[in-house]
């Protein structure tokens, strides 16, 4: 497991860092007005990645707090996997000059199937799709809109199309503490060849060293946010306990 990455969140409205729950707007909660700071305690505690969500952006289908992002790489200095409102090539341009090492590709992929192969084509490996899922079927538009596309049928045909890695999201279970859905994230990584990041429910150690168990299986990480902001999780103890040998 000592590859296995633990990814703490920052979701951002507004320039401050937020947590959702469920992905409902109107039960957000303001965690920092200065999400810098919350990314530099982080990086102190040992975190390699980020994973910033411009939650706006998601509705808005376009970037809003990229001076926020970037204000954040310059700060930290750590790799940074960017999602939200990312819906052209010109605004993928515009983050990863800004330093953004991923972009996370969500409702796009699935509305502009050939934006997905643009990116693909000129991007490569720093494409991520974001598969939001609620049960079997697919959510976008900021997990506003579920679709009737089926979870594992479309995660397969991302692959087949050069997709390098997924970040599976199970949106009934995001900011609420209630735990991964480890079942619909081990048929992912089964029937996948490329690498999964699993999303959504973290609420304590155990349940990260349940999703690290699936390494094997091609699970090599998770995203972390509320249960970091609530103190269920710490951060450095999680490092640790994933790989004793861990250099901060």
């Amino acid at each position: 497991m000592k590859n296995f990455e633990i990814i703490p969140a920052l979701d951002l409205i507004a320039g401050c860092c937020v947590r959702l729950y469920k992905g409902d707007f109107a039960r957000s909660e303001i965690y920092s007005d200065k999400p810098e700071k919350v990314a530099a305690v982080f990086r102190a505690a040992g975190a390699k990645r980020l994973h910033i969500v411009d939650l706006e952006a998601a509705r808005a289908g376009r970037p809003v707090n990229l001076s926020v992002v970037k204000k954040i790489i310059k700060k930290i200095k750590l790799p940074v996997q960017l999602g939200g409102g990312l819906r052209n090539i010109d605004t993928l341009k515009q983050v990863f000059e800004i330093g953004v090492d991923r972009a996370i590709l969500g409702t796009a992929a699935f509305t502009s199937p050939e934006f997905l192969k643009k990116a693909l084509k000129f991007f490569g490996k720093k494409i991520v799709v974001g598969l939001d899922a609620f049960g079997h079927w697919l959510a976008i538009r900021g997990w506003v809109v579920k679709t009737k596309k089926d979870l594992f049928k479309t995660a397969r045909k991302l692959e087949e199309m050069g997709v390098a890695r997924i970040i599976y999201t199970d949106t009934s279970r995001d900011g609420t503490l209630a735990g991964p859905n480890l079942k619909n994230l081990k048929k992912l990584a089964q029937i996948l060849k490329i690498p999964v990041i699993a999303s959504g429910g973290i609420s304590s150690l155990e349940d990260i060293l349940k999703v690290a168990q699936l390494a094997a299986l091609g699970v090599e990480g998770v995203v972390v946010g509320k249960a970091l902001y609530t103190g269920k999780v710490d951060l450095k103890k999680a490092l640790k306990a994933i790989n004793p040998a861990y250099d901060i």
